[in-house]
């Protein structure tokens, strides 16, 4: 095992391009997707708006809630915000309510966290992990990001976003 000093990787470009994708696409309809080629877009354009808006919600998040590595980001970096805001719009056109629709609306509405709150569950329970981990060196450093750097170290920095 090696410990670097590099710095965790930026948000994906893969989920913040698949989540503008899915926004600023349209929907073929089922004639023209039985007649396509399994697993390809009819003309570059794939969506959902010919289904409910439930179903659409679910799609969204299959497709756009990865965000896998999200332990590792930098939560306070600009475009982690982006990124939320761009959530954000997504369930607001999902939805089709009005762009000055309360946040705190549309999260009641989908009954889930908001995507900020869901990334630093995500990071607590890394944290979690580590602090509980088999191997004590895992445990150790956890264990020092938290205690003996505080302020300095990317654990307790995230300790004290979340």
């Amino acid at each position: 095992m090696h410990i670097t000093a590099q710095a965790p990787p930026p948000v994906s470009k893969m989920t913040y391009t698949a989540l503008s994708r899915l926004l600023n696409s349209t929907i073929p309809t089922y004639q023209q997707v039985a007649s396509s080629t399994p697993g390809h877009c009819i003309a570059g354009q794939c969506a959902f708006w010919n289904v409910g808006s439930n179903v659409r919600y679910k799609l969204f998040r299959s497709y756009c809630t990865g965000m896998y590595g999200c332990e590792l980001w930098y939560l306070d970096d600009s475009k982690i915000s982006e990124f939320c805001t761009a959530w954000k719009k997504g369930l607001r056109r999902i939805w089709n309510l009005p762009h000055y629709t309360n946040c705190d609306t549309l999260h009641c509405l989908t009954n889930d966290l908001p995507v900020f709150y869901e990334m630093c569950r995500r990071c607590l329970n890394f944290i979690d992990t580590c602090l509980h981990h088999h191997n004590g060196t895992v445990r150790f450093f956890a264990w020092h990001g938290i205690k003996c750097t505080q302020g300095i170290s990317f654990i307790d920095r995230k300790m004290k976003l979340c």
